[in-house]
């Protein structure tokens, strides 16, 4: 990894129940001690995958609700009854693009998937990366920002599938082995779950490790480093907030207790509109929001590699 310029693999995980997909309702369902959806999360985390994009559509209020204390950006899906799951896949890509270098595009319907699995396909060598267990093609499927462009043009009938495998993309996907049959074994139904005999095998005990900042009291924890991505992403505090699935009231008295114990402002604003005016980093804010990022990162990576070097 350049420690300068780490690569950030972020996620797509789609639950919007598009089309006939089962969506939140199989997200929703028990996955031994807990839900398939806070499975695949944790996986996804103990990976240090982030940022990790949650496409709702189809009952979100209870998807959100399992979801409550996960790093998750929550992105709805208006158009999810008519949509298919390319049209999700296109939609969290639109999103992502520029937040990070690569991503992980996961139906919210594999929860055996091994964090092994996800840290090979990261460490690999290539970008463009789809798992294969078995001669059969799994998930997820890891894409690199350099090929979103090619994948919003393709308007064929085959999704996902036929726009990797269209000419100019398809050479440029590593076919990746791995020893994990859950990239292929969804679970939507309940009988599924019931199938599994040790629905707790994918999930590995792993620390987590998050930079406070604190003056006078904690201002600055990793929510609210997303919370600042995320306005400086979409431009607007109100779209960060509904992202972060948090009252526009509690983004306001986040930012003014951090500028206040900072002795600095942290946005720029401007009133008006019918999203409540435009928001935009200053720039000692977006000074802090890249050593605050690098840090964090580093403290992750070196908790991890500590923790992987003793024995329990």
């Amino acid at each position: 990894m350049n420690e300068k310029n780490p690569v950030r693999t972020g996620a797509i995980v789609i639950a919007d129940g598009h089309g006939a997909s089962m969506g939140a309702r199989a997200a929703l369902l028990p996955f031994g001690e807990t839900t398939v959806i806070r499975q695949i999360l944790n996986v996804l985390e103990n990976s240090m995958v982030k940022p990790m994009v949650l496409i709702t559509g189809q009952d979100y209020e209870l998807l959100e609700k399992q979801i409550a204390k996960f790093p998750v950006i929550r992105l709805y899906n208006p158009d999810y009854r008519k949509d298919e799951m390319f049209d999700s896949v296109i939609r969290g890509l639109k999103y992502a693009d520029g937040l990070c270098d690569r991503v992980l595009i996961l139906p919210a319907k594999y929860p055996m998937l091994l964090s092994d699995t996800i840290e090979k396909m990261m460490s690999c060598g290539h970008d463009n990366v789809v798992p294969v267990f078995g001669g059969r093609r799994g998930h997820p499927v890891m894409i690199s920002s350099e090929i979103f462009s090619m994948l919003y043009s393709y308007h064929g009938n085959d999704g996902l599938r036929g726009a990797l495998r269209r000419s100019g993309t398809s050479s440029q996907i590593w076919e990746l082995p791995v020893e994990d049959d859950g990239i292929i074994f969804p679970v939507e139904r309940k009988a599924d779950s019931d199938e599994i005999s040790d629905p707790g095998k994918p999930l590995q005990v792993y620390p987590e490790v998050q930079l406070t900042l604190k003056r006078e009291s904690v201002f600055l924890n990793y929510e609210t480093g997303i919370f600042l991505e995320l306005i400086q992403h979409n431009g607007s505090m109100r779209t960060a907030c509904t992202q972060m699935h948090m009252s526009y009231s509690k983004g306001w008295k986040i930012i003014k207790e951090a500028e206040r114990q900072l002795g600095f402002e942290l946005l720029h604003t401007r009133s008006g509109g019918v999203d409540g005016g435009a928001s935009t980093l200053t720039k000692k804010g977006t000074h802090l929001l890249e050593i605050y990022r690098k840090i964090q990162e580093k403290l992750q990576l070196q908790s991890k590699e500590l923790f992987e070097a003793e024995k329990i």
